[in-house]
């Protein structure tokens, strides 16, 4: 659980420091992950209704249809 507070902390700053006016490609470099990463961050934020919209998701579900 303290792993998932401080990935959630992470993404909050950097959603924050985009809000505050840095650039998404400063964002993500510091962050070491891509500016699609920090646009998905931001559109989480902004539909999650904020920090709970930061929190860990599972990947998607693949089936191997044969």
């Amino acid at each position: 659980m303290l792993v998932e507070l401080n990935i959630v902390e992470q993404r909050y700053r950097a959603v924050l420091d985009v809000l505050e006016g840095a650039s998404v490609v400063e964002v993500a470099r510091r962050n070491g992950v891509t500016r699609q990463t920090v646009h998905e961050w931001l559109r989480r934020y902004a539909m999650g209704g904020g920090l709970g919209g930061l929190t860990g998701r599972r990947g998607r579900c693949r089936v191997r249809i044969r």
